[in-house]
């Protein structure tokens, strides 16, 4: 249960201006809010709580430069900040405003490696499809294309064809290259191009997820350049 000083010790800390004071201008503030003179002639008694609360994490302190006031020190209370686990973290101002700037530029930082990797995606589809022959292109509508996995390296499916299943994949670094198990690929894979199978792979890739991540990440900055006000 919490102490009731200790919470009008917190109330008065959140409304100092500049967010620093000496435990003579927090007993005084304390004394008024509580309408406790007491609470003002005793500073010794403040001490102690603003000691406790320190202990407990609610508040932080630091040596008073002030010369005529040698061992003395400055108070301020630290805000509640919650993290990713949950788990409750105090943390003033100042250190807010410094961990949400790490995380800013961490997720900026991010943004931009997976934004490089969708275009290293899309540079790598278009030169497939590029490559490809017009009489493979006419016959992918009758490719079916399993769940396809995508390792930052590869993509990769089991494309059902006309005549069997084949296992396909599409090499997006640290070289570029395509595969396939089919008959087709097998004889004219390298020479002539990618098989249908591929192309039906690297098409149905880039319709169904790089559009979409591309499509999500444009929506999600534009949602934030909206409420950028502050």
């Amino acid at each position: 249960m919490t102490d009731p000083i200790d919470s009008v010790l917190l109330d008065v800390l959140s409304g100092i201006p500049g967010g620093w004071a000496t435990t003579e201008m927090v007993a005084s503030e304390a004394a008024r809010l509580a309408h406790d003179p007491v609470l003002k002639r005793v500073p010794a008694a403040i001490r102690g709580h603003l000691d406790r609360l320190v202990r407990e994490g609610k508040v932080e302190h630091k040596p008073n430069i002030d010369r005529s006031r040698p061992g003395t020190f400055l108070y301020h209370k630290r805000s509640h900040l919650e993290t990713v686990w949950g788990r409750p973290v105090f943390a003033s101002a100042e250190e807010e405003i410094r961990v949400v700037a790490h995380q800013i530029e961490s997720t900026t930082t991010a943004i931009h490696n997976y934004v490089n990797t969708l275009k290293a995606l899309n540079a790598t589809l278009d030169a497939l499809i590029q490559a490809a022959e017009e009489r493979r292109l006419g016959r992918v509508s009758d490719i079916k294309v399993g769940p396809m996995m995508f390792d930052e390296q590869r993509i990769t499916a089991t494309i059902q064809g006309t005549t069997g299943k084949y296992q396909t994949r599409i090499r997006v670094s640290p070289r570029r290259g395509h595969h396939c198990t089919c008959p087709d690929w097998a004889k004219n894979g390298i020479r002539v191009g990618p098989c249908k199978h591929v192309l039906a792979l690297g098409m149905a890739f880039r319709e169904h997820r790089l559009l979409p991540a591309l499509d999500r990440i444009l929506t999600t900055l534009m949602g934030i350049l909206d409420h950028s006000e502050v």
